[in-house]
Parts: C-alpha cells; sequence; structure tokens
C-alpha cells in the first residue's frame, strides 16, 4: 500500500517468516521443497492492522480469521502485555501486538483501577515503569492534568518512548496539537461523552490543520460511537451471531447507557479530519461494550467507507499508514521484500470492492498460512470452549489442603445469572492456638485466574499473608509479614513487574486481604470478607462500624508499590435479619484507587453458623455459599 496500483501476475514467496522474493510468475523461480498457495485470480494485500484493540487470551484468533495480523493493545495490563510476550514467542496463536503501557492520568479517570499520578516525580516513575517493564509507548489518559502531563511527555522523550491517547482536555490546544504526543484516539475530548455532540465545524477545521501540520494521527473507533447510538436497540446487539465469541461473563457484563447519544458528532469529526487530510487510522475497540474482536475492525472499516473514505485509504489506513505509527513499516504494512509476511488474500479487488475483505480466502501471520477452512476450524472450537466454559473442574489445578484443614465453606460465584467462578475457604488451629486460613479462588476467562491466599492468624493478630496467583501472566507470588508494631514487609515476585522487596505501614488493628477476584468482577475473594467478620465486634441492628485494611491488590493499572498492596476501609452497617433470623450487613468500600468518586456496595448474610452464606457486590457480583 505505497501507492495506488496493482501488480498482476505475481509469485511471492516466504522464507523464515519474510518475504524473501516478488516477481512475475513467468520468471520467478520457486523452490522444489515450496509449499504452493494457489492464488490466481485473488489479491495479496498486508495482513490489516487494527490501532485500537482490548486484547485477552480467547480473542486473538478472532483476529486472525478477520484478517487482521497486528494488534495495538491499549492502554495495556500485566495479563495484556504477558499475552503479547507469549504471542511473539509463538506459545499463544494469534497477531502481532504491540504492547501499550497503563493509562496515566493526574486526576480521577473513569474506573476505579486506574491509579492518579499525584505529582511529575511519580509522572516520570510512570514512564520510566512503563520503559522498564518492556511496554513500547505511554498512553495519555484524557482526565490527565497539566503538571503530570508535561513530566510526561518530558521524560517519554527522554527514553524514546512515543507517547499517545486522549485528547487532553485540561491542556491548551496549541499545547498538545503541537506537542509530542502523536496520536488522539476514540474522539474522547472532541464529542460531548453524553450527547455526542462535537464543535462547530469551523473550529473543527481549525483542528484539523493543527493535526495535519503537526503530522498527528487521528483512531475515531467510529464503531463504538454507533453502538452507543444504538443503546435503545441493545437487546438485539446481543443477538448476533458474533457474540458466541464473546466469554459469558463478558457477555452479560456488556451494557450502554447512553440513549440519548447521537452517531452524528463522530461522523462529521471524522470527514471533516478527512477533508482537511490528517492521518486516520482504523481501530475497532475490540472488547469494550459491543465490539467483539475482529469483528468489529470489519465494521469500522465499512464506517469509514460510509462516510466516504476512498477505499485506496481505507486500504492504507489499515496497513501502511498504521504499520508508520506504529514505528514498524520496516517490517509491516506493505507487500514488500524483506519484510515479515503478514498476508492477506482475498477473492475481489479490495479498491473497488472493500467488502472483500470479510470474505478472505486466507491469512499468513509471521510466515505461516491460515486457510479459511483452518481458521473457521478454530472459530468454531472456541465457540463450543465458551459454550461448555469451564469445561473442567475449577480446582483442578490447586494443590489439595494438607490434612489439618477443614472445610469451612464452598461458594459459587456468579456475574448477574452467570457462573463464572468458584472460591473455598479453609481454616486450621495448630496446638499453639495459632489459627491458619487459606482460600482457593478460581474465575473464567477472560483473564482467567486462580489465586491461593493464606493467613496465619495468633491471638487475632495477622502474621502475615501469602498470595500465590496463576494466570495467562504466569505465577505471581506476594507475601506480607507484620513487623510489630506498625509496618509490613512486602515481598515477592511477578511475571511483569518483576521482583520486590519493601516495608509498608501497616497499623496493629488493621486487617490485611488478598486480591479481588478478576476484571468486570471487582469483588474481593471472599476469605477477605471473612477475615472482616473475624476482627468486628458485636454490632445491634442500625448500628454502624468500620475498619480499615492493607491489600494485596495486584492491580496493573497503579504505579510503584501501590501496584502490588494498597490501603483499604469498610464501613458496615447491620441491617435487619432476614426471615430466618440471619444477621445481614451493608458494607461499603472504595476501589482500588482509593477514590471518594468510586464505592462499591455489599449486602452480605451471614448464617446461624457465623460463617457467611451469601455475598451481593454492587448488585451483579453475587458470591453463595453451596457447600457445605
Amino acid at each position: 500500500m505505497d501507492s495506488f496500483r496493482i501488480l498482476h501476475h505475481q509469485t511471492v514467496i516466504i522464507a523464515d517468516g519474510k518475504i524473501a522474493a516478488i516477481g512475475n510468475t513467468r520468471e520467478v523461480s520457486i523452490p522444489k521443497e515450496a509449499s504452493i498457495i494457489d492464488g490466481k485470480g485473488q489479491y495479496l494485500i498486508p495482513g490489516l492492522i487494527d490501532c485500537y484493540a482490548h486484547i485477552h487470551e480467547k480473542n486473538l484468533m478472532l483476529f486472525l480469521a478477520n484478517g487482521i495480523t497486528t494488534v495495538r493493545n491499549v492502554p495495556g495490563a500485566a495479563f495484556q502485555h504477558a499475552i503479547k510476550k507469549l504471542s511473539d514467542t509463538g506459545t499463544l496463536q494469534g497477531p502481532r501486538i504491540y504492547s501499550t503501557g497503563p493509562a496515566v492520568t493526574g486526576s480521577v479517570a473513569a474506573y476505579h483501577t486506574q491509579g492518579m499520578l499525584l505529582n511529575p516525580d511519580e509522572a516520570r516513575f510512570a514512564v520510566r515503569d512503563v520503559k522498564r517493564m518492556g511496554y513500547q509507548s505511554v498512553f495519555s489518559y484524557v482526565t490527565i492534568t497539566p503538571d503530570i502531563y508535561s513530566a510526561v511527555l518530558d521524560e517519554a522523550r527522554q527514553l524514546g518512548l512515543p507517547v499517545q491517547g486522549h485528547v487532553p482536555y485540561m491542556i491548551p490546544f496549541k499545547e498538545y496539537a503541537e506537542g509530542s504526543q502523536l496520536s488522539f484516539d476514540n474522539l474522547v475530548g472532541l464529542l460531548n461523552p453524553r450527547s455526542g455532540d462535537t464543535y462547530p465545524k469551523e473550529q473543527l477545521i481549525q483542528f484539523a490543520e493543527a493535526f495535519r501540520k503537526n503530522g498527528k494521527y487521528v483512531i475515531p473507533t467510529l464503531t463504538i460511537h454507533k453502538a452507543r447510538s444504538l443503546a435503545h436497540k441493545s437487546d438485539s446487539l446481543k443477538l448476533r451471531a458474533e457474540m458466541d465469541y464473546v466469554p459469558p461473563r463478558q457477555r452479560v457484563y456488556w451494557h450502554l447507557n447512553s440513549l440519548n447519544y447521537r452517531y452524528s458528532g463522530a461522523s462529521e469529526v471524522v470527514k471533516v479530519f478527512y477533508e482537511n487530510g490528517v492521518k486516520l487510522l482504523i481501530g475497532s475497540d475490540a472488547g469494550f461494550h459491543f465490539a467483539i474482536h475482529g469483528f468489529s475492525y470489519l465494521e469500522e472499516v465499512q464506517n469509514f467507507a460510509e462516510l466516504g473514505i476512498s477505499h485506496y485509504d481505507i486500504l492504507k489506513s489499515g496497513t501502511s499508514s498504521a504499520a508508520e505509527f506504529l514505528g514498524w513499516d520496516d517490517k509491516i504494512g506493505t507487500v514488500s521484500v524483506g519484510k515479515e509476511a503478514d498476508l492477506l488474500l482475498v477473492p475481489e479487488n479490495p479498491l473497488e470492492k472493500i467488502t472483500t475483505l470479510a470474505h478472505h480466502n486466507g491469512v499468513m501471520s509471521r510466515g505461516v498460512w491460515y486457510s479459511r477452512s483452518k481458521l473457521n476450524e478454530s472459530l468454531r472450537s472456541l465457540k463450543n470452549e465458551l459454550r461448555d466454559m469451564p469445561g473442567s473442574d475449577r480446582f483442578s489445578e490447586f494443590s489439595a489442603p494438607d490434612k489439618n484443614y477443614h472445610l469451612l465453606a464452598h461458594y459459587a460465584i456468579s456475574y448477574k445469572d452467570i457462573r463464572c467462578g468458584d472460591e473455598k475457604i479453609f481454616s486450621t488451629i495448630n496446638n499453639k492456638n495459632q489459627m491458619r486460613l487459606l482460600s482457593q479462588n478460581s474465575i473464567d476467562p477472560p483473564c482467567q485466574r486462580n489465586t491461593t491466599t493464606t493467613w496465619l492468624i495468633d491471638n487475632e493478630n495477622i502474621l502475615f499473608t501469602d498470595v500465590h496467583r496463576t494466570s495467562i501472566e504466569g505465577s505471581t507470588q506476594v507475601t506480607m509479614t507484620h513487623q510489630f508494631p506498625s509496618s509490613t514487609r512486602v515481598h515477592g515476585n511477578h511475571p511483569v513487574y518483576g521482583e520486590f522487596d519493601y516495608v509498608d505501614s501497616l497499623n496493629t488493628y488493621r486487617i490485611t486481604g488478598g486480591p479481588n477476584t478478576s476484571i468486570n468482577l471487582d469483588m474481593d475473594i471472599v476469605a477477605n470478607y471473612h477475615m472482616l467478620f473475624m476482627k468486628l465486634k458485636p454490632m445491634e441492628v442500625g448500628e454502624a462500624d468500620s475498619l480499615t485494611s492493607k491489600k494485596i491488590e495486584l492491580n496493573a493499572e497503579e504505579w510503584g508499590k501501590r501496584c502490588i498492596t494498597g490501603d483499604t476501609w469498610y464501613k458496615i452497617k447491620r441491617r435487619p435479619d432476614n426471615a430466618f433470623g440471619e444477621r445481614s450487613y451493608e458494607i461499603i468500600q472504595p476501589g482500588f484507587n482509593g477514590s471518594s468518586e468510586f464505592s462499591f456496595q455489599s449486602i452480605i448474610t451471614l448464617g446461624n453458623d457465623g460463617i457467611i452464606k451469601d455475598i451481593r457486590f454492587n448488585n451483579h457480583v453475587t458470591a453463595k455459599r453451596i457447600v457445605p
């Protein structure tokens, strides 16, 4: 995609994952040992590049099945960065992945997981950590503040890291339009988030001229803006056949709270930008609500076409321009000798019929050929796997507790009506009156996690808390050892963060806890609440109390030690007993970043034996005791 031309009657030789030769079929010598792919009468184009998506371990083949050989994951998290590494080594089959770092912001962001950077020094540390962990760019979130933004750009420049992200609405236009931020994604900051309205056309033209002059890229992700405008039809969106490729928990999690949102603003921005020469790229926002991996990219292609963008410019946006943006134009983006063999074979001329991309006959990724039939078989296998999830005993990967432990309770964990995990809690008391509490928690994909948490308690003092987690990123181990009277040593290893060993403050009267369950669930492991009730004083109906906790959070969207441990609190109020005389409590707790902007409510019922019977967390997540 370096010019508007078609080379007819060509043979392409692939060797060692790269394009070794291109020439007229009559003139090219084909090695005797070569496998031959017959593309007669068809069109060979570069593999497609999705410049905005959210990956997990079960969606990689969806990209290849839709002709996408490279994906920019943005903003990133540790488990996604690990997926990139597994894809690079061939451990996981999937596209080439460009790994963007976690979002950086200086104020309250849209998600409780996103940690706020409090000053320029923290901002510089965050950028250095992005570099240290091997991410390929920094992602600036829309809510970033001026002092943080300036520090991020400066530190990234010194480290040679590109900065990409949203339009930063707190920053003067001239500063970000002429500064070093390379891309502006999602049209965030250019649209009213509730109505979808945008600026007057005259002002959009000013934006466009500045972006074009300064070589900025815009990734509009029109598909998600169109979906938001269809919130009143969300039931029909759930019935699309492609929803079979979405993990059950994610399927019921998706929702659209945008009944008054209009698509016209987003389409107007893109039309004005295209007409004024802004470099547009194709990004699907796959993984966001109702944007299905791979399929939403082809929807985005169609969105571009509907706005009058030429088929050539669409193809260029999805191949060579995207490769240039990623800094990978030396290895992908065109069908050229010496480049990686990321290719797509389509039956018709895409310059005349762009919909041919959805009907390709095969994909080559890193020199490996995936025929249409092979990809269809992969789709069938994925559909069956997700339908039958979990497919095996969730506890089959855990070591059995030793004989001194006895089972306190077994809980079924669900999001709405989808059971997506289990937790077992065990306890033991030794001859020194020390108690061990053991939790085994397993959550299904996306971001499948098996978490073992152990507490050692002596006369109500918690001596240590230990977490061992296995997930797609590998094995994580964290131990907090109480150093009386007011500190704790935290040490361990994480496959992305690396090794750590530090001392943190710990009030004697605090409890300690393990991590939350998984993405889209947010609830603590059930054993954390069990610990809370062990420490809670007796309460009468209507009484309130509070406890603080030091948690092993393992939150990939914060920085430094805050991505390992975090301070939290629980506000508890006793509610009237239920009809069975069982005690009921309301608990309010903050999200990961501790902001008062985010809080979660749990309604917890204790059985007559004093052990948690059920939890309803934030109205959607439940943990129900099923044994004993």
